[in-house]
């Protein structure tokens, strides 16, 4: 009889989508060591500033994490987390705050509800974690 024809690989499943991360920070170099840090991971979008943000928010509104500095000129970190929270309510608990001094409950850290805050420098695993922690309750619910 004919001889079988080769067989064909059963469909691989499809690979999970990366999370999503909104990078806000107004410092080139920061956002780049970052980028360096979770290259592979995430899918990261990049913003200088607040009025950035909130443009790339309106384009593509649901990140999976927001890594937003503290400090920055113009709106500060906590205050663009107001912003977003009055625009876009389930986006607030998706902010991870970074910072090179501003703490929450100190001058020019206002304290956000169940936001985490990583002081810099901080290492990859210490950064993973937290997006993790966002990823990982989005997941859940």
């Amino acid at each position: 009889g004919p001889a079988p024809g080769p067989r064909e690989a059963p469909a691989a499943a499809p690979a999970p989508a990366r999370a999503r991360l909104l990078l806000v920070d107004d410092e080139p170099l920061i956002r780049a060591a970052i980028v360096r840090l979770l290259a592979g991971r995430l899918d990261v979008e990049e913003a200088a500033n607040a009025v950035e943000a909130l443009a790339r928010l309106d384009r593509d509104p649901m990140p999976d994490v927001i890594l937003c500095d503290v400090t920055m000129p113009g709106m500060s970190g906590p205050a663009l987390c107001e912003e977003v929270s009055r625009r876009r309510p389930e986006l607030a608990r998706r902010f991870v705050f970074i910072t090179g001094g501003a703490l929450p409950g100190e001058p020019g850290g206002a304290a956000v509800t169940g936001a985490e805050w990583l002081e810099k420098p901080f290492d990859r695993a210490r950064l993973l974690d937290a997006i993790e922690g966002i990823v990982g309750a989005r997941d859940e619910r």
